[in-house]
Protein backbone atom coordinates (compact mmCIF):
# COMPACT_ATOMS: atom_id res chain seq x y z
CA UNK A 1 0.00 0.00 0.00
CA UNK A 2 1.54 3.83 -0.88
CA UNK A 3 2.24 5.60 2.10
CA UNK A 4 -0.39 8.25 2.51
CA UNK A 5 0.42 12.15 1.83
CA UNK A 6 -0.80 14.44 4.18
CA UNK A 7 -1.36 18.37 3.48
CA UNK A 8 -2.58 21.06 5.72
CA UNK A 9 -5.75 23.54 5.20
CA UNK A 10 -7.12 25.84 6.84
CA UNK A 11 -10.10 24.52 7.79
CA UNK A 12 -12.37 21.56 6.76
CA UNK A 13 -15.73 23.11 6.83
CA UNK A 14 -16.23 22.27 3.36
CA UNK A 15 -16.49 19.21 1.09
CA UNK A 16 -14.59 20.43 -1.44
CA UNK A 17 -11.64 22.26 -0.45
CA UNK A 18 -8.47 24.00 -2.22
CA UNK A 19 -4.84 23.63 -1.15
CA UNK A 20 -2.79 26.55 -0.45
CA UNK A 21 0.12 27.43 -3.39
CA UNK A 22 2.82 25.91 -1.34
CA UNK A 23 1.02 22.25 -0.34
CA UNK A 24 -0.15 22.57 -3.81
CA UNK A 25 3.34 23.13 -5.26
CA UNK A 26 4.52 20.19 -2.94
CA UNK A 27 1.45 17.85 -4.01
CA UNK A 28 1.98 18.27 -7.25
CA UNK A 29 5.99 19.05 -8.37
CA UNK A 30 7.56 17.56 -5.48
CA UNK A 31 5.52 14.23 -4.56
CA UNK A 32 4.02 14.22 -8.20
CA UNK A 33 0.43 13.33 -7.22
CA UNK A 34 -2.65 13.55 -9.85
CA UNK A 35 -6.03 13.46 -10.14
CA UNK A 36 -7.48 10.59 -8.66
CA UNK A 37 -5.40 10.25 -6.30
CA UNK A 38 -5.98 9.78 -2.66
CA UNK A 39 -4.81 12.41 -0.29
CA UNK A 40 -5.05 13.15 3.85
CA UNK A 41 -6.10 16.47 4.56
CA UNK A 42 -5.57 17.93 7.87
CA UNK A 43 -5.75 20.85 9.92
CA UNK A 44 -3.73 21.32 12.89
CA UNK A 45 -6.89 21.75 15.19
CA UNK A 46 -7.18 17.68 15.83
CA UNK A 47 -9.37 17.40 12.76
CA UNK A 48 -8.28 14.83 9.31
CA UNK A 49 -9.82 13.72 6.02
CA UNK A 50 -9.53 11.57 3.30
CA UNK A 51 -9.86 13.17 0.28
CA UNK A 52 -9.76 13.31 -3.62
CA UNK A 53 -8.33 15.12 -6.14
CA UNK A 54 -10.50 16.20 -8.20
CA UNK A 55 -8.71 19.04 -10.03
CA UNK A 56 -4.98 20.77 -10.79
CA UNK A 57 -3.97 23.57 -12.29
CA UNK A 58 -0.11 23.73 -12.49
CA UNK A 59 -0.63 26.26 -9.34
CA UNK A 60 -3.76 25.10 -7.72
CA UNK A 61 -5.29 21.60 -6.37
CA UNK A 62 -8.95 21.14 -5.42
CA UNK A 63 -10.13 17.95 -3.17
CA UNK A 64 -13.10 16.97 -2.15
CA UNK A 65 -13.87 15.18 1.26
CA UNK A 66 -14.59 11.20 1.29
CA UNK A 67 -14.74 10.24 5.33
CA UNK A 68 -13.02 11.59 8.26
CA UNK A 69 -10.17 9.53 9.92
CA UNK A 70 -9.95 8.09 13.68
CA UNK A 71 -7.66 11.13 15.70
CA UNK A 72 -4.31 9.11 16.79
CA UNK A 73 -3.85 12.05 19.22
CA UNK A 74 -2.41 10.89 23.20
CA UNK A 75 -4.79 10.84 26.00
CA UNK A 76 -1.95 13.35 27.56
CA UNK A 77 -2.07 16.69 27.53
CA UNK A 78 2.32 16.78 27.52
CA UNK A 79 3.97 20.04 28.10
CA UNK A 80 7.69 20.06 27.13
CA UNK A 81 9.36 22.85 28.73
CA UNK A 82 12.83 23.10 27.79
CA UNK A 83 16.29 24.85 28.18
CA UNK A 84 16.92 25.36 24.29
CA UNK A 85 20.34 24.06 22.97
CA UNK A 86 22.19 24.96 20.13
CA UNK A 87 20.08 25.62 16.83
CA UNK A 88 20.81 22.24 15.00
CA UNK A 89 19.62 20.29 18.19
CA UNK A 90 16.80 22.23 18.68
CA UNK A 91 15.53 21.25 15.24
CA UNK A 92 15.92 17.64 15.56
CA UNK A 93 14.25 17.44 19.30
CA UNK A 94 10.89 19.11 17.85
CA UNK A 95 10.78 17.04 15.01
CA UNK A 96 11.09 13.88 17.16
CA UNK A 97 9.15 15.32 20.13
CA UNK A 98 6.29 16.30 18.20
CA UNK A 99 6.72 12.63 16.67
CA UNK A 100 6.41 11.53 19.98
CA UNK A 101 2.91 13.62 20.94
CA UNK A 102 4.16 16.57 22.69
CA UNK A 103 1.49 19.14 22.48
CA UNK A 104 2.96 22.18 23.83
CA UNK A 105 6.89 23.75 23.43
CA UNK A 106 7.83 26.09 26.26
CA UNK A 107 11.36 27.31 25.53
CA UNK A 108 13.07 28.30 28.59
CA UNK A 109 16.63 30.15 29.19
CA UNK A 110 18.31 28.23 32.51
CA UNK A 111 21.37 29.31 34.41
CA UNK A 112 23.50 26.65 31.99
CA UNK A 113 21.23 27.86 28.59
CA UNK A 114 21.62 31.73 28.60
CA UNK A 115 20.01 32.54 25.34
CA UNK A 116 18.45 35.76 25.08
CA UNK A 117 14.50 35.78 25.26
CA UNK A 118 14.27 37.90 22.00
CA UNK A 119 16.82 35.47 20.12
CA UNK A 120 14.63 32.54 20.97
CA UNK A 121 11.48 34.70 19.95
CA UNK A 122 12.91 34.63 16.76
CA UNK A 123 13.62 30.87 16.22
CA UNK A 124 9.52 29.96 16.88
CA UNK A 125 8.76 30.28 13.61
CA UNK A 126 11.43 27.98 12.38
CA UNK A 127 10.47 25.67 14.87
CA UNK A 128 6.68 25.79 14.22
CA UNK A 129 7.26 25.00 10.46
CA UNK A 130 8.89 21.80 11.40
CA UNK A 131 6.75 20.61 13.60
CA UNK A 132 4.38 21.02 11.24
CA UNK A 133 6.43 18.62 9.07
CA UNK A 134 6.72 16.19 11.51
CA UNK A 135 2.83 16.01 12.10
CA UNK A 136 2.88 15.11 7.91
CA UNK A 137 5.26 12.31 8.62
CA UNK A 138 3.96 11.22 11.94
CA UNK A 139 0.29 11.48 11.04
CA UNK A 140 -0.82 13.79 13.61
CA UNK A 141 -3.53 16.15 13.11
CA UNK A 142 -2.75 18.59 15.73
CA UNK A 143 0.02 20.71 15.36
CA UNK A 144 1.87 21.39 18.76
CA UNK A 145 1.97 25.00 19.82
CA UNK A 146 4.62 27.02 21.09
CA UNK A 147 4.94 29.63 23.60
CA UNK A 148 6.86 32.73 24.12
CA UNK A 149 10.31 32.28 25.86
CA UNK A 150 10.28 32.77 29.16
CA UNK A 151 12.58 32.14 32.60
CA UNK A 152 12.79 28.49 34.00
CA UNK A 153 11.33 30.21 37.20
CA UNK A 154 8.44 31.64 35.53
CA UNK A 155 7.77 28.33 33.72
CA UNK A 156 7.85 26.06 36.60
CA UNK A 157 5.67 28.56 39.42
CA UNK A 158 3.17 28.40 36.82
CA UNK A 159 3.08 24.58 36.31
CA UNK A 160 0.48 22.37 38.35
CA UNK A 161 2.20 21.05 41.51
CA UNK A 162 2.27 16.67 41.15
CA UNK A 163 2.25 16.97 37.48
CA UNK A 164 5.60 18.66 36.78
CA UNK A 165 8.30 16.08 36.48
CA UNK A 166 11.73 17.66 36.13
CA UNK A 167 14.50 15.64 34.86
CA UNK A 168 17.92 15.29 36.81
CA UNK A 169 20.92 12.99 36.17
CA UNK A 170 21.45 12.36 40.50
CA UNK A 171 17.56 11.80 41.07
CA UNK A 172 16.08 8.07 41.29
CA UNK A 173 13.68 6.80 37.96
CA UNK A 174 10.66 8.03 37.47
CA UNK A 175 7.95 5.94 38.70
CA UNK A 176 4.28 6.65 38.73
CA UNK A 177 1.66 5.34 41.53
CA UNK A 178 -2.21 5.99 41.20
CA UNK A 179 -3.82 7.06 38.39
CA UNK A 180 -2.54 8.92 35.66
CA UNK A 181 -2.93 12.38 34.76
CA UNK A 182 -4.84 13.74 31.83
CA UNK A 183 -2.11 17.07 31.61
CA UNK A 184 2.22 16.66 32.46
CA UNK A 185 4.14 19.39 32.45
CA UNK A 186 7.65 18.04 31.30
CA UNK A 187 10.86 20.26 32.09
CA UNK A 188 14.23 19.04 30.43
CA UNK A 189 17.73 20.41 31.05
CA UNK A 190 20.41 22.09 29.37
CA UNK A 191 23.34 19.58 28.39
CA UNK A 192 25.29 21.18 31.67
CA UNK A 193 22.20 20.56 33.61
CA UNK A 194 20.10 22.06 36.18
CA UNK A 195 21.82 24.56 38.31
CA UNK A 196 21.62 23.74 41.98
CA UNK A 197 19.41 27.36 42.40
CA UNK A 198 17.22 25.52 39.71
CA UNK A 199 16.81 22.21 41.29
CA UNK A 200 16.18 24.17 45.08
CA UNK A 201 13.47 26.10 43.11
CA UNK A 202 12.01 22.85 41.45
CA UNK A 203 12.08 21.61 45.31
CA UNK A 204 9.90 24.36 46.39
CA UNK A 205 7.66 24.58 43.74
CA UNK A 206 6.85 21.00 44.15
CA UNK A 207 8.11 19.56 41.36
CA UNK A 208 8.59 15.70 40.85
CA UNK A 209 12.12 15.41 40.25
CA UNK A 210 13.55 11.72 38.56
CA UNK A 211 16.66 10.64 36.65
CA UNK A 212 17.28 9.19 33.31
CA UNK A 213 19.93 6.84 34.57
CA UNK A 214 24.15 6.77 35.61
CA UNK A 215 25.36 7.94 32.10
CA UNK A 216 25.82 11.39 30.97
CA UNK A 217 23.57 12.04 28.26
CA UNK A 218 22.94 14.49 25.08
CA UNK A 219 19.90 17.08 25.93
CA UNK A 220 18.28 15.45 22.52
CA UNK A 221 18.83 11.65 23.78
CA UNK A 222 17.33 13.44 27.27
CA UNK A 223 14.37 14.71 25.57
CA UNK A 224 13.60 11.46 24.01
CA UNK A 225 13.85 9.32 27.07
CA UNK A 226 12.05 11.73 29.19
CA UNK A 227 8.88 12.01 26.83
CA UNK A 228 9.10 8.22 26.01
CA UNK A 229 8.35 7.43 29.46
CA UNK A 230 5.94 9.89 30.02
CA UNK A 231 3.88 8.63 27.30
CA UNK A 232 4.90 4.59 29.23
CA UNK A 233 2.99 5.68 32.27
CA UNK A 234 0.40 8.05 31.53
CA UNK A 235 0.19 8.46 27.69
CA UNK A 236 0.46 6.63 24.49
CA UNK A 237 2.15 4.06 25.61
CA UNK A 238 0.36 2.81 28.68
CA UNK A 239 -2.72 2.58 26.91
CA UNK A 240 -0.90 -0.30 25.01
CA UNK A 241 0.02 -2.22 27.73
CA UNK A 242 -3.49 -1.65 29.07
CA UNK A 243 -5.31 -3.24 25.30
CA UNK A 244 -2.54 -6.07 25.52
CA UNK A 245 -3.20 -7.51 28.96
CA UNK A 246 -7.35 -7.32 28.73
Amino acid sequence: MARECWFLVENLSAEKIHLTKEESHHLLHVLRLNKGDQIILFDGNGRSVRALIEDTTPSNVRARQLEPLKSNESSQNLTLALAVPMTAVMTEIVRHATELGVDRFIPLTSDNAKFSLKNLQSRIPRWHRIAIEACKQSHRSTIPSFDEPQSFRTAIASASPGVTLLGSQESPPLQWSGPPPTSTRLFVGPEGGWSERELQIAKEEDAQVFGLGPRTLRVETAVLAAVTLVQYFTGDLRQMQTNEHK
